[in-house]
């Protein structure tokens, strides 16, 4: 990410970015090095696997009912955060931090290459452009696959604290009127996102949810936080 020729060569800091391009009916993919740090990867938009930072040079078999002459490979990473503090003497683990796809890409053991990239960083920028160009649907994907939501609110009093439950969602972050709240994931433990009042504000609020897996078509706001199940230890 941070080596992309982009805003004035300051590279990508946050966020994610699409690695996609169209292939030939090849069965299988291998990703050589490290990902960092997670990433899914799509067949005609729909995730067909999923691999980590935990393990280097994976190998990635196509279904067979999803290949042809035609396909759209894509290879969404998600940058999950970086150290931000070392011993003396370590600094090398800072300057390692780098974010994104460490190695050569294989199909069908044959190196592939001129990838198109695309920044998702999500910032305000970013969120005017896709505002402007989007139609937006009402229907859910069916398939199990990477999408953008709206949802458009009014609020007639002064706002107040909340909480936004992302119950129904799966992974993914959660934008009001363009500010980050921060990500969300249904292995928890928390299931809830803290929403401060001067965020909101009286009149149309606008909500965007990128979702990695798959959604559903409501979020609530709820009184109280939702911080899943505490550790006995701690109970103690």
């Amino acid at each position: 990410m941070e080596l992309l020729n982009i805003y004035n060569n300051a590279g990508q800091s946050y966020g994610y970015i699409l690695y996609e391009k169209s292939v030939g009916k090849v069965k299988s993919m291998k990703i050589g090095g490290y990902v960092r740090d997670r990433a899914h990867i799509l067949i005609n938009s729909e995730i067909i696997a999923t691999v980590d930072w935990k393990k280097s040079d994976q190998n990635v078999i196509f279904p067979q009912n999803l290949l042809s002459a035609d396909m759209n490979l894509g290879i969404l990473v998600e940058n999950l955060g970086r150290v931000n503090f070392v011993r003396f003497g370590e600094r090398e683990v800072v300057n390692s931090q780098f974010k994104g796809l460490h190695g050569d890409v294989y199909l069908d053991e044959q190196l592939e290459e001129n990838w198109n990239i695309y920044v998702l960083d999500f910032s305000k920028e970013f969120l005017d452009k896709v505002s402007d160009s989007i139609a937006w649907q009402e229907d859910i994907p069916a398939k199990r696959s990477p999408a953008l939501y709206q949802a458009i609110f009014t609020i007639t009093e002064t706002p107040s604290d909340t909480f936004f439950s992302m119950k129904g969602w799966t992974k993914g972050i959660v934008i009001v009127n363009k500010f980050n709240l921060g990500r969300y994931w249904n292995t928890g433990p928390q299931k809830t996102l803290y929403v401060p009042a001067p965020i909101l504000r009286v009149g149309v609020n606008v909500v965007y949810i990128f979702e990695e897996e798959h959604g559903t078509k409501e979020f609530l706001s709820v009184n109280e936080p939702d911080l899943g199940d505490i550790d006995p230890k701690i109970k103690s």
